[in-house]
This record gives C-alpha cells, structure tokens and sequence, in this order.
C-alpha cells in the first residue's frame, strides 16, 4: 500500500484495519524479507487468499511461460520470452487453478 499505491503509514494501516504500529512492523519484516532474498537469491513466495488479476493474461504454447498484457489496447502478438507467435488467451478463473499462481 505504500510503495504501490503511495499511501502514508497512517492511511494504509487504516485501510488494512490495523494500528499504525502494527502496520509499521509487518512494512519492516515484508521489506527486509525482500531484501534478503533479492542479496542472497533466495525465492520469494506469496501464499494465503486467492489472486485476482486485472490485465489479460496469456499463455506461450512453444515454451509455455504464462505472461500478461496490462494494456488490453495493445495486440498480444508474441510471447516476450521467446518471440513465439504461438499464444494463446487465458481466463482468470483459469490462471487460478495453475500452481504458483495462488
């Protein structure tokens, strides 16, 4: 809430029903959590609740990598991993149910 949407500490704990202490403490071990697994290469995973997207999402049928496209003005022509042409649209319900999506 801070670093993606720019709230001060005082609006984001009230957003998220807490005092602002207790939202200072979990801003502090969620940031220090990153940092260590971005120094130290470390994989950083993300659990609890469901994930709803909000841009178009795709799927490359030549190296299978999952990618998505924010700005649904703009064609979806390519997979940006590997340039194949071969893509096809996915569904959020669908997104959902992949493994390393939830």
């Amino acid at each position: 809430l801070c670093d993606y949407e720019g709230h001060n500490h005082h609006d984001a704990a009230k957003l998220m029903q807490v005092s602002r202490p207790t939202f200072t403490r979990i801003y502090a071990a969620a940031r220090n959590k990153i940092a260590t697994a971005f120094a130290e290469g470390r994989s950083i995973e993300i659990e609890g609740g469901s994930v709803y997207f909000d841009s178009n999402w795709f799927q490359c049928i030549f190296c299978g990598s999952y990618f998505n496209q924010p700005d649904p003005e703009l064609p979806m022509t390519h997979c940006p991993l590997c340039g194949s042409q071969e893509v096809q649209s996915i569904e959020a319900e669908e997104l959902n149910t992949l493994p390393n999506t939830k």
